[in-house]
């Protein structure tokens, strides 16, 4: 998937947002909605900007809430599951897609000037695998990450001489590996294959499929 192509699915669920947050039938629903809309929005208008990344960490807690939230009524539980979804859908396209894109051109020698948190982790990253350093801990707010407290560690278990090619993709994985952990995206190993799920789902019936009962 390109990056453009990428947007512009992001932009076509973004509209159907839109859409239904007209249509919405209660405060609570509404609320649920914009937060979603805002947080696609963005991820399409600023998708490497430092406060990103905080609004997404923030959306992830957020979506968790409304998808537990047990007392609400069918409908509602309805449109907020599919909002979940939708969300889901939206932040791993940007981890898994765009960001694991522009971290390679960036270990190409493009200069990206509104990705200084990322040039930073890739270089650090890219000294574990280089030294051989078998464990490191990557504190977000030592990237200018407004993250208080948040930080992985990665074990680094290939201390064998690797390629250009493979070293490359090691870095690429281990970043969005560190950047899954710091954004508290969901750790089971279901919710990628969901995202792909509700991808497949928009890509050919459309957003409105996930408004339906037992989607």
């Amino acid at each position: 998937m390109t990056l453009d192509k990428l947007a512009d699915e992001l932009a076509d669920v973004k509209d159907s947002m839109a859409a239904a947050l007209m249509d919405g039938q209660s405060d609570d629903e509404r609320r649920t909605l914009q937060t979603v809309n805002m947080l696609q929005n963005t991820i399409i208008n600023q998708p490497l900007n430092a406060d990103t990344l905080v609004n997404i960490q923030t959306g992830w807690a957020e979506m968790h809430n409304h998808d537990v939230q047990g007392h609400c009524a069918n409908v509602l539980l309805r449109n907020q599951h599919a909002a979940t979804m939708l969300y889901n859908y939206t932040m791993w396209n940007w981890l898994d897609v765009y960001l694991a894109t522009i971290a390679s051109s960036i270990l190409e020698g493009q200069d990206l000037g509104n990705s200084k948190w990322l040039t930073k982790l890739l270089e650090a990253v890219n000294e574990m695998y280089l030294f051989h350093i078998q464990l490191r801990t990557f504190i977000a707010v030592n990237y200018g990450l407004s993250l208080p407290s948040i930080q992985h560690t990665v074990t680094n278990g290939s201390s064998w001489p690797r390629t250009k090619k493979t070293t490359q993709r090691a870095i690429i994985q281990t970043v969005v590996e560190i950047v899954q952990s710091w954004l508290s995206f969901p750790d089971h190993r279901n919710a990628r294959p969901q995202a792909c799920f509700v991808h497949a789902i928009i890509l050919q019936f459309g957003v409105e499929m996930l408004f339906l009962d037992h989607i």
